[in-house]
């Protein structure tokens, strides 16, 4: 559906994006992730065609955007971070506005968009006196007004509360198998929630693009979990680490019911969660618990990043 080769980007001298290579298949939700000044916003805004590229081209179903960009745009909604509007505008007047420059019949499209964005109550107000969360939910209805084929979406919960965050990930979520979405966000919880697909770019270079359940598989090792009852001893984290397999241990205080958490990472499960039980036995303290579990996204992102921050 939507091809990039080998895309670049300068700022004068700066060096944004560094030729970059990505698909985004039909009907799939793609998270795009990366640190504040990743390359991030110019990705979109040159896969969207408001940006020019340094070098490297965007093909939409085969063909270059700048090809048929008319035609592309009908297929496209973009919601950029800061969603533009006429701040002076009714919501209702803007969305109608927004209908007719796409060439949409007008009340039909902009009575669904306020019902699926949540914002009929406020159709009356200007959009200057919404709060950000609101007005985000209007650039959104904008985006959605002419029912595309692809979604491309710069933070979507920019502004947005925990309740209206979950509503619009359950909104992006419901879109899988019917449109194309690319998204970004800072909150990687929302990304787990609802792409089955991230690419992580890091100073202009893609440096993860997987299924995330592969890329938990490939690089993120083993995880596992150890409660134990009681304070834990100085050495019991080295004791630890000396494991063969083991790379890192993290011990926590105990919590109020005198139970210490150990979370660690290996690349022999088996092996380790034998060793480890061993240890912690001998030592005198009372295993409650030992399990291995998935590696969060969170954990991923600061391995595929934290390094050259």
């Amino acid at each position: 559906m939507i091809s990039v080769q080998d895309l670049s980007r300068y700022y004068g001298n700066f060096h944004a994006l560094k030729g970059i290579s990505l698909e985004v298949n039909p009907g799939e939700i793609v998270g795009f992730l990366g640190p504040n000044g990743a390359g991030k916003t110019t990705t979109m805004r040159l896969i969207t065609g408001s940006l020019a590229p340094s070098s490297g081209q965007v093909f939409f179903e085969g063909i270059p955007i700048e090809e048929n960009r008319n035609f592309f745009k009908k297929q496209l909604g973009y919601l950029p971070e800061s969603a533009p509007s006429y701040p002076e505008m009714r919501v209702i007047d803007y969305l109608r506005f927004v209908a007719h420059v796409r060439d949409l019949a007008g009340d039909p499209s902009v009575e669904s968009m306020m019902d699926l964005c949540a914002i009929r109550h406020v159709a009356q107000r200007p959009i200057r006196d919404l709060s950000k969360g609101y007005r985000q939910r209007v650039g959104l209805a904008q985006a959605l007004i002419h029912d595309p084929q692809v979604l491309i979406l710069d933070e979507p919960s920019s502004g947005l509360d925990p309740n209206q965050i979950q509503e619009m990930m359950k909104l992006i979520q419901s879109f899988a198998g019917e449109k194309t979405v690319l998204f970004s966000s800072h909150i990687l919880a929302e990304v787990e929630a609802v792409a089955s697909r991230v690419i992580i770019l890091n100073q202009g270079e893609i440096v993860a693009d997987e299924q995330l359940d592969t890329l938990r598989h490939t690089l993120g090792g083993h995880q596992m979990m150890v409660k134990i009852s009681g304070p834990p001893s100085e050495s019991l984290a080295q004791t630890i680490k000396a494991l063969p397999g083991i790379h890192s241990v993290e011990i926590s205080q105990p919590n109020t019911e005198g139970v210490t958490t150990i979370s660690l990472s290996t690349d022999t499960p088996d092996t380790s969660s034998s060793h480890v039980a061993r240890i912690i036995i001998e030592g005198g303290w009372k295993l409650i618990e030992l399990r291995e579990q998935a590696p969060d996204l969170n954990q991923l992102f600061a391995r595929l990043t934290g390094e050259k921050q």
